[in-house]
């Protein structure tokens, strides 16, 4: 029979080397749990950033705009400094990614300025998009500040002020009549021979009066002897189209 003694301080011996194990294995694994932890983390943070697009399309037009001015912050962006237009769309297309699936899908795109609600620039096309979001809303804001002869051109105190909205038009539809459109989501186009008028979703608060509008766009009047056959002369097309603010 093995002596009391001897038996509590094997005990005793048990105990110890069990603590010391269970120290040992937590000193060792928590900073290779924490490790794992923070690699997950950046692994994470990666994949975030490799995903993300810093610049919305509106703010795509704003630098277009502040470049214009000469207003650019910063001049150099990402390493590359900017000499022209062309460089600006590049850098921009590299910060403001848009997916394949949504260039495929371009039919037009159209940048409205504006200032307290009231339009000060507008320019935009159904046709000869480049089937990149990023270089057209460069490429029509600069023509919104240097073509649209309806407003008085934007000056440079402006510039704080103006809000930006890019139309990008996804599908054009023939239609029959207004009282198929629902004004607040769908742009019209009148086209009468080589004339054309466009007024984008949100423009009109009904359907009528985006005929109205239209007509007055494209130059085709509803007075006169002539009325009536400019009214069965035009084309009427549903623009869907997505609209960034």
């Amino acid at each position: 029979m093995r002596n009391p003694i001897a038996k509590f301080i094997s005990h005793q011996i048990l105990c110890v080397i069990a603590v010391f194990v269970v120290v040992t294995w937590t000193c060792l694994s928590e900073p290779v749990l924490a490790l794992e932890r923070m690699k997950n983390c950046s692994d994470e943070s990666s994949k975030s950033q490799k995903g993300a697009i810093h610049y919305s399309l509106p703010e795509v037009a704003m630098y277009t705009v502040r470049y214009h001015f000469g207003l650019l912050d910063p001049p150099n962006m990402g390493g590359l400094k900017v000499d022209s237009l062309e460089d600006l769309a590049k850098q921009m297309s590299a910060l403001a990614p848009a997916t394949t699936s949504d260039n495929a899908r371009i039919k037009g795109i159209f940048v409205t300025l504006s200032k307290k609600g009231k339009t000060r620039a507008c320019w935009g096309n159904l046709q000869g998009s480049s089937q990149n979001l990023v270089r057209d809303t460069v490429f029509t804001t600069m023509d919104a500040l240097k073509k649209d002869y309806r407003h008085p051109q934007i000056r440079a105190s402006e510039v704080n002020f103006l809000k930006p909205q890019v139309t990008v038009i996804r599908k054009m539809q023939s239609i029959n009549s207004v009282a198929e459109l629902n004004p607040l989501k769908d742009g019209l186009m009148l086209r009468q021979g080589g004339r054309s008028g466009v007024v984008l979703p949100g423009e009109a608060y009904d359907s009528h009066h985006q005929l109205v509008m239209c007509k007055i766009k494209a130059g085709v009047s509803d007075k006169g002897k002539n009325s009536r056959k400019n009214s069965s002369s035009y084309q009427l097309y549903r623009l869907e189209a997505d609209v960034f603010k």
